[in-house]
């Protein structure tokens, strides 16, 4: 059988015979994962086979999804390994010890957040122009770049900041801040919002997005420069892959976590909602009218929730770096 079709028919099992699987077998299931690939092959893992059925069933207690757990008759744990083997390393991918100091998780968990904020405005936005404003891909892409446009031009203005001011706490807060006001600002958005003039062909929307890339950019500075002093010269290279992979994650969990609760308000509020049949009402042009009205209003609502829910989020980072960034040494300015 060709590997890709192997990928394409694979079968996820949830119920198992009670048949003992023989130890050659279950060596080379426990082989076939340490040979799964990892960074430089450093195999930075351990497996631990069980079989007690007791420690089997609160393990499946355990798993919000792990039910089916108990019947099997061995369950292999690939448990939190990689943290167990950074911790004891020589030379760790990551010095997990590192999170004990502030200003490293602090800006951890900023740019995640950030993260979070920057993902729900690539995904919705584009949507919204499409769902609502009725425009075609082209449109809606042209919208993003009002964004888009203001996070490079918020990078350079973060860093000059952070240089001048010599804060990172100040700069990385400051811009979160001015983020979670052009969340606000989208949250209030209407089928008019593209129309009102700012200056020349300018609008306030344009305006509005600018502002939020704009915070969403000159955070980015500071808080790299922060992690990046937290861990010294020897580890600037994995903190800066750390960096990414915390807006990663951010974008990740935090989109979801946003995206899921605007999608269950937005069910819970259409739910009611009948479209009328055509042909057996005689109203029917007028009720499909006001069905469709109502749809459109709550699918604003959901939008609105979510950039709310957003802006709440950033203010939190916001909070969190100036908590937690620590001021930089002046010799680091001279």
């Amino acid at each position: 059988m060709e590997t890709f079709d192997t990928i394409r028919t694979v079968l996820a099992v949830r119920r198992f015979k009670d048949t003992p699987i023989p130890e050659p077998i279950v060596r080379q299931i426990v082989e076939a994962g340490r040979l799964t690939a990892s960074g430089g092959n450093s195999q930075p893992w351990h497996f631990i086979v069980v079989r007690d059925k007791e420690t089997l069933r609160r393990l499946g207690q355990l798993a919000r999804t792990g039910s089916y757990i108990p019947q099997a008759p061995l369950a292999i744990v690939f448990f939190a390994a990689f943290t167990w083997y950074e911790r004891r390393a020589s030379h760790p991918l990551i010095n997990i010890r590192r999170f004990r100091d502030s200003s490293f998780s602090g800006s951890a968990v900023t740019n995640a957040i950030a993260g979070a904020g920057l993902m729900v405005a690539l995904v919705y936005i584009p949507v919204l122009a499409n769902a609502v404003f009725s425009m075609n891909a082209s449109g809606s892409a042209l919208l993003l770049v009002r964004l888009m446009l203001g996070i490079p031009v918020g990078a350079l203005l973060g860093g000059w900041l952070a240089h001048q001011m010599r804060s990172y706490r100040f700069v990385a807060a400051l811009g979160l801040v001015l983020a979670a006001i052009g969340f606000v600002m989208l949250s209030g958005w209407n089928e008019g919002s593209l129309k009102p003039h700012l200056i020349g062909p300018l609008t306030l929307a344009d305006g509005e997005l600018f502002l939020t890339g704009l915070g969403l950019g000159i955070e980015i500075a500071p808080v790299s420069a922060a992690l990046l002093d937290a861990v010294g010269e020897a580890e600037r290279g994995s903190g800066a892959s750390f960096l990414i992979v915390m807006r990663l994650i951010g974008m990740l969990v935090g989109f979801s976590l946003v995206a899921g609760f605007g999608l269950w308000e937005f069910h819970r509020a259409t739910a009611h909602l009948l479209p009328p049949l055509p042909g057996l009402n005689p109203n029917f042009a007028a009720q499909f009218a006001l069905y469709t009205l109502k749809v459109k209003q709550a699918i604003f609502d959901q939008y609105h929730l979510i950039f709310r829910a957003t802006a709440i989020a950033l203010l939190v980072g916001a909070a969190v770096a100036a908590a937690t960034l620590r001021p930089l040494a002046r010799p680091r300015w001279q």
